[in-house]
């Protein structure tokens, strides 16, 4: 994870100080940045990362279409990749796939410090499935001397749209493909988000808090036992009415996501790539660490000057239809702050 490799931080706190973060000066804002949400503790100035030595990097692309197979063949194809996926992250490599009723792409398999016929040897057992279905494919191996070398051979990662879909998105974790029952359970739901007309970002890869190193700080827990980051999607046309657009973003979150939420009610959301209108936001979005972050937010921002509608203390604030900000009643949810305006108004009207 990304949070995993930050030694220190630069930040200007709300109170207007410059002050360092770290695992040992102002731990405690050091540990909320370190995968605690952003926009809401201070303005990070800068970050002092942890660096790598390059090292060779094997990329693996493979492809096919649902044209000329039946749907129970194409569903064979993605239980099995489903079904050979741990192989990958227990190898320490990452696999990203799409797929809808249209088709299957899996672009790419990044593969770290692997070699070409090491990553052909884990690709064997679907590919082998594949063959045995009838099912033909595109298929492609390469090996790249560094890093970015093959960051930049990845197609879907140069230039790719944004802002072209509606998305939600859960954690689904290692234990639903270790049990029968569950896996049986996850396939039918990915076929009833399918059917729906729905397609799912599929991106396997597992941030153990071994892989980690064991560090202290806030990413969500449910990270840590995750095996998939799964997204679900609807196309947006620019030539929607609104009415479409908020219509596909509620089927995405209350029906999609909340599908893939019933499979592991104790996980939670990637937030970067998660519906804006997720119902459960403390939950889903930052589990058993909300209330030592919220701490940590009121000590260093006391009057509340940093504000985001799903970043931690976002939940006390309410925006009106004219795009301001009112403090919510937290006793009943209500917004008082206009209210009592008005009241304080009436001896004047």
């Amino acid at each position: 994870m990304g949070a995993d490799q930050a030694l220190s931080y630069e930040v200007i706190t709300p109170g207007g100080e410059f002050v360092i973060a770290s695992p040992t000066e102002n731990e405690d804002l050091y540990w909320a940045l370190s995968g605690g949400g952003g926009g809401t503790y201070g303005i990070l100035w800068s970050v002092t990362i942890k660096a790598y030595p390059d090292i060779p990097v094997t990329i693996a692309s493979l492809a096919f279409a649902t044209q000329g197979i039946s749907q129970e063949t194409f569903w064979k194809a993605i239980a099995a990749y489903q079904r050979n996926t741990p192989r990958l992250t227990d190898a320490k490599v990452f696999s990203f796939a799409v797929y809808s009723l249209a088709g299957f792409s899996l672009d790419p398999v990044f593969a770290p410090g692997h070699t070409v016929d090491e990553v052909n040897a884990l690709l064997k057992p679907f590919i082998d499935d594949l063959n045995e279905l009838g099912i033909q494919y595109m298929h492609s191996v390469s090996n790249h001397p560094g890093y970015l070398a093959a960051f930049s051979s990845v197609p879907a990662f140069q230039g790719a749209e944004i802002a072209n879909f509606q998305i939600g998105n859960r954690l689904l974790p290692r234990r639903l493909w270790e049990d029968e029952s569950s896996f049986e359970d996850l396939m039918n739901t990915l076929k009833t988000i399918a059917n729906q007309g729905g397609a799912v970002l599929d991106i396997a890869v597992r941030p153990t808090l071994e892989v980690a190193g064991y560090p202290n700080n806030a990413i969500l827990p449910a990270w840590r036992n995750a095996e998939r980051t799964m997204g679900v999607i609807t196309m947006l046309d620019d030539h929607q009415s609104l009415e479409s657009i908020f219509n596909d973003q509620q089927k995405v979150t209350h029906e999609f996501a909340e599908a893939l939420r019933r499979l592991a009610p104790e996980s939670g959301s990637y937030l970067n790539e998660a519906s804006p209108i997720e119902p459960n936001v403390k939950h889903a979005f930052y589990g058993p660490n909300y209330d030592r972050l919220l701490q940590i937010k009121d000590k260093y921002d006391p009057h509340q000057l940093l504000y985001g509608s799903i970043s931690v203390g976002g939940d006390r604030w309410e925006e009106t239809d004219e795009g301001r900000l009112c403090r919510r009643d937290t006793s009943g949810g209500m917004i008082i702050q206009f209210r009592r305006y008005l009241e304080s108004m009436k001896g004047e009207l």
